[in-house]
């Protein structure tokens, strides 16, 4: 299995996998964090290269020998503008090649003995604990070598293996669901005593994945009842959504009520559901999208951005 010690030419740490960028715009900015609004820390020049280790899942770079992000793309109007290329002669091994809008990704384990969470993105790296087949897990980082930095939990996973093949499989048509919120909903239900280091029981999966379920629909329900948000009065008063998210757009609404009914349904829920996650709570995320122009809602799978050239020359 994905926990077996690897072979001997393979058991020696490595540093992180690096990755050759270009700018290809006239003036590319470096900032302190991967966002819009963080602390600009510098500028490059159009044909400056820098190496990257790390990309976020909405095309932040951090570079590797700098201590700052670049965005790899930017969105002005319908067009999707390349800031910095892959301009690498390796591949870039990337397991998660689609545009995420959210910065996170969920990922459901399909290997069949579960796949380990370690302490750092190499086999040899302590094992923190495992996720069964079936979990859902959430990744906001990804290196060059399939690995997967987790949200809302410290450890790293491997996305796939050339010995074992896929491990974790990105899931598609979740433009609706705030995926930060199904995260928090995950990893309340981890930090039972006695959980993180068992691991959920098959129950728990099915029981979360039913909780999504029954709030998705709810969510949809009421998101078209409300006109798609343009009578939100009931969604106001019930403090499902703010004024401020009224202004985001469609989909920014669509996951703030998916969020804001998830919280709902559990803090009023049954007994069964305060036993599986006992106080619960949702960090809300600032307004900062994350490239501009993400707030339109997101089509069926075959009208999802694909920037699967994002590690490809």
């Amino acid at each position: 299995s994905p926990s077996r010690t690897a072979k001997k030419e393979d058991d020696k740490v490595s540093p992180p996998p690096q990755r050759i960028y270009e700018v290809v715009v006239q003036i590319a900015t470096v900032r302190a964090e991967p966002r819009t609004d963080a602390k600009l820390k510098m500028k490059k020049s159009r044909g400056a290269r820098f190496f990257v280790s790390e990309v976020s899942m909405n095309g932040w770079l951090r570079l590797a020998s700098e201590d700052g992000w670049m965005m790899s793309h930017e969105r002005k109007g319908d067009e999707i503008v390349e800031i910095a290329q892959f301009v690498d002669t390796k591949d870039s091994m990337l397991a998660v090649t689609r545009h995420q809008p959210q910065g996170i990704c969920c990922l459901e384990v399909v290997f069949a003995s579960g796949v380990p969470v370690r302490s750092a993105p190499n086999r040899r790296s302590p094992t923190l604990t495992t996720r069964r087949r079936g979990e859902y897990v959430f990744a906001h980082m990804q290196n060059f070598d399939g690995w997967m930095r987790l949200a809302g939990e410290e450890g790293w996973m491997m996305a796939w293996t050339q010995e074992w093949g896929e491990l974790l499989r990105p899931r598609r048509g979740v433009g609706g669901i705030d995926l930060w919120a199904l995260s928090d909903m995950w990893a309340c239900a981890r930090q039972r005593p006695g959980v993180f280091a068992a691991g959920l029981s098959m129950k728990d999966i099915e029981e979360l994945k039913e909780v999504e379920k029954h709030t998705i629909a709810d969510a949809e329900a009421l998101f078209e009842k409300s006109e798609r948000g343009r009578k939100s009065e009931e969604l106001l008063e019930r403090q499902l959504i703010s004024k401020q998210d009224l202004e985001c757009g469609e989909a920014w609404i669509q996951r703030r009520l998916f969020a804001g009914l998830l919280v709902d349904t559990i803090r009023n829920g049954d007994t069964w559901l305060q036993e599986l996650l006992p106080g619960f709570r949702h960090q809300w995320p600032p307004i900062v999208p994350p490239i501009k122009g993400d707030e339109e809602i997101e089509g069926q799978d075959d009208e999802e951005e694909d920037w699967s050239n994002w590690g490809n020359p």
